[in-house]
C-alpha cells in the first residue's frame, strides 16, 4: 500500500512538473531547432546505423565467447542464441505499445531532466492544456505567449523529436533482454526469474557478498552493465568524450550566459551522435584495447579482444579491396 501510494505521488509530482514545464525559453528554442534540423537525421542515422552495425557487433561477440570457451572454459561468457534472436524479436514487439505512447503523448510525464542539459521541453499537447486551463481560469499566472508558442511553433519539432525517441526505444529494449537473458543464465537464474528480470532487472538486485555465498542474482556492477549495454545499441553510451562534451556544455551555460551559449548550441547540434559513432567504432581498433584494460573486468576484455580482431579483419580486407590501387 505505501509502494502505491509513493506512486500515486509520483504521478502527481510529474503531472505538476509537467504543467510548470521548468525548461528555459532558451532551452525550448534550441529543441525546436533541434527537432526540425537534427531529429530526422538522427532517426535515419540510428535505426539504418544500428541495422548495418548488428553484423560487426555479432561477429566480434561470437570470437569473444570463443576465445573464453578455448583459453577460460566459458565461465566469462553467456553467448546464447536464443537471447539474441527470439529474446530480441519478443522485446522488440513488446516496446512498440511503448514507442506508440511516446509519440501520441511526447514528454508529458517528464519534461525536462532537472539540473541536466537534456530532455525535451517540448509537448504541443500540454501547450494547449495550459492555454485552456489559463482561459478557464483553472491555471492563473500562466505563461501564455511561452505556450502559445509551444503550441503553434512547436508543434512539428515535437513530433520528430518524439519519433526520435520512439526509434529509439525497440532497439534498446531488444538488446536489453538479451544482455538480461545472457547474464541470467551466467549468474545461475531460472527462466522465470529472467522473465520478471526483463521487466525489471532491479527485482533481482543482490549484494557482492550475498553473490559470493552462492545467492542467484545481478549485483549493482550487473545492472550498470545492463544498462550501458542497452545504451550502446542505440550510440547512447556514456564514454569519456561524451561526458567531457556535457561537461563543456555546462560550463559554458554557467559561465557563458545565454546568448553565447544558445550560439555554441546552435554550432554544434550534431556533437552527440557522430561522437558516439566514433565512439563505437573506435572499439574496433587498438584504442578500444587499451583505453582502460587494467579496470576491464574478464568478461569487458575478452569482448574487446573479440572486437579487435574482427576490426582489424575488416579493415585488412578494406585496405586490401581499395587501398592498394
Amino acid at each position: 500500500m505505501v509502494d502505491a501510494l509513493r506512486g500515486e505521488a509520483d504521478v502527481a509530482l510529474n503531472e505538476q512538473i509537467a504543467r510548470v514545464n521548468p525548461s528555459t525559453r532558451m532551452d525550448l528554442f534550441l529543441s525546436m531547432v533541434q527537432g526540425s534540423v537534427m531529429a530526422p537525421i538522427s532517426i535515419v542515422k540510428n535505426v539504418f546505423g544500428n541495422i548495418a552495425n548488428v553484423p560487426l557487433r555479432e561477429m566480434a561477440d561470437m570470437t569473444a565467447a570463443g576465445i573464453d570457451a578455448a583459453l577460460f572454459g566459458g565461465k566469462n561468457n553467456s553467448y546464447d542464441i536464443r537471447s539474441r534472436t527470439l529474446k530480441r524479436i519478443e522485446a522488440f514487439g513488446k516496446s512498440l505499445p511503448a514507442a506508440k505512447r511516446i509519440i501520441l503523448k511526447g514528454s508529458n510525464a517528464n519534461p525536462y531532466e532537472l539540473g541536466t542539459d537534456i530532455g525535451n521541453p517540448l509537448n504541443f499537447q500540454r501547450a494547449w492544456r495550459n492555454l485552456f486551463d489559463a482561459m478557464s481560469g483553472e491555471y492563473q499566472n500562466a505563461p501564455v505567449i511561452r505556450n502559445v508558442v509551444e503550441a503553434t511553433v512547436g508543434v512539428i519539432p515535437d513530433i520528430m523529436l518524439r519519433l526520435t525517441q520512439a526509434t529509439d526505444v525497440p532497439f534498446r529494449q531488444a538488446e536489453r533482454a538479451r544482455i538480461v537473458s545472457e547474464l541470467g543464465k551466467m549468474r545461475g537464474l531460472s527462466d522465470a526469474q529472467i522473465r520478471v528480470a526483463t521487466r525489471n532487472p532491479k527485482l533481482m538486485l543482490i549484494s557482492d557478498k550475498a553473490k559470493a555465498a552462492g545467492q542467484r542474482g545481478f549485483t549493482a556492477d550487473d545492472l550498470g552493465l545492463i544498462e550501458f549495454e542497452s545504451a550502446r545499441a542505440v550510440f547512447q553510451q556514456d564514454n569519456v568524450a561524451t561526458e567531457g562534451v556535457a561537461g563543456v556544455n555546462r560550463f559554458i551555460r554557467q559561465k557563458g550566459g545565454p546568448v553565447f551559449y544558445l550560439l555554441y548550441r546552435l554550432m554544434s547540434l550534431f556533437q552527440k551522435t557522430p561522437i558516439n559513432v566514433a565512439a563505437e567504432a573506435l572499439q574496433f581498433t587498438p584504442a578500444g584495447v587499451v583505453r582502460n584494460w587494467i579496470d576491464m573486468s574478464p568478461r569487458e576484455r575478452r569482448t574487446a579482444t573479440g572486437r579487435l580482431i574482427v576490426g582489424s579483419i575488416v579493415g585488412g580486407a578494406y585496405y586490401y579491396l581499395y587501398g592498394c590501387s
